[in-house]
């Protein structure tokens, strides 16, 4: 019997990391814990806790050990620990890399940081190359119907392999982050195939590729860079969000807020409201053009449905004004990682 493993997801972005611990069944065989998850920005110090790599890795430590108190002058003492594999997906090196390094620190003889004992325990049962697993497109068994796979986001691949999952194919995933990427992914075609690439041929499912658009904050520096006039709004946030949440989009307001069909009759509600056009806009019409060019594949009579999943750091925003049925699914990269982890495909 193989040994019980905990697993963590982990999505790094351009901004943020996003999270998703599975822990392992207890000792009397029962359910494993619910699933955990947190996002952390880049740009964002809290006082006394560091950056985003020490306040990332003082929350796993808390989740992996609730009991425990991390107290910079506490040494932790774990009995039995659980290793734990790191499957991440990673769009940003430089800050994969800055974790990673702070990772690798922990099994180091000494450490100075808090939490570093409980870490130090569940990462030492194997080198840190067996604790880290850095997904590449070769690693997601999905045809990959596009040039040049190798420079297709690897967040991309994982929010269709997830989607397609849950939902089966053909479905439009809508990743909306600090880019947003509508991709479509469809029924793969029977695996027969000569090719030397093996990643054409893996999976049941295909990724077809799709569109990139500006997400919600970069349509509005956009906006303050291009023009003198705006540029005092460039950086619009609901009441009550700071410059280092996460959480409302950037100058969405609530469904409320700006009328439906506008228009709006001061510069701030204008831009509000040209942001939520555009994005919602693209999402509908690339969703009508998906469609027709399913329905000129398959030679079919009617046009196909294609469901929709969104997920990203503003998918919330982007569900609450699309008017076609969709399903929202934060967390979608971390969910697929997690996909990969217990199918052992890579």
């Amino acid at each position: 019997m193989s040994q019980p493993v905990c697993r963590i997801a982990l999505d790094i972005g351009n901004s943020a990391a996003k999270v998703l611990i599975e822990p392992v069944a207890d000792a009397s065989g029962q359910s494993a814990p619910q699933l955990q998850s947190a996002s952390f920005l880049f740009a964002a110090q809290t006082e006394g806790q560091g950056d985003w790599t020490d306040q990332l890795c003082r929350w796993v430590a808390k989740c992996l050990s609730p009991n425990e108190e991390l107290s910079p002058n506490v040494a932790l003492s774990v009995s039995d620990p659980v290793p734990i594999r790191w499957w991440v997906s990673t769009v940003n090196h430089r800050a994969s890399e800055q974790l990673k390094r702070f990772l690798a620190d922990q099994q180091g003889p000494r450490s100075d940081s808090c939490e570093s004992g409980l870490l130090r325990k569940l990462m030492s049962a194997s080198s840190f190359d067996d604790c880290w697993r850095e997904i590449s497109y070769r690693d997601i068994p999905l045809q990959l119907h596009v040039d040049r796979p190798q420079r297709v986001g690897i967040d991309r691949l994982l929010g269709a392999y997830g989607a397609a999952n849950r939902f089966g194919a053909p479905v439009m995933v809508v990743d909306a982050g600090s880019a947003m990427t509508l991709d479509l992914v469809t029924q793969g075609a029977s695996q027969h195939s000569d090719s030397a690439d093996a990643s054409d041929t893996a999976g049941q499912f295909a990724f077809c590729g799709g569109a990139i658009l500006p997400g919600l904050r970069m349509q509005q520096s956009a906006l303050a860079a291009g023009a003198e006039a705006l540029a005092n709004f460039g950086s619009l946030a609901l009441s009550g969000e700071g410059p280092s949440q996460r959480g409302a989009g950037a100058g969405f307001p609530s469904a409320a807020a700006v009328p439906a069909l506008g228009p709006a009759r001061d510069t701030r509600s204008a831009i509000q409201l040209g942001v939520q056009a555009a994005t919602v806009g693209g999402v509908t019409w690339l969703w009508q053009k998906y469609r027709e060019n399913l329905q000129r594949a398959t030679s079919g009579p009617k046009i196909p449905e294609l469901p929709i999943v969104i997920t990203g750091g503003d998918g919330t925003e982007i569900s609450a004004y699309l008017g076609q049925c969709h399903e929202l699914v934060p967390n979608l990269v971390c969910f697929a990682l997690l996909d990969l982890a217990r199918s052992a495909m890579v």
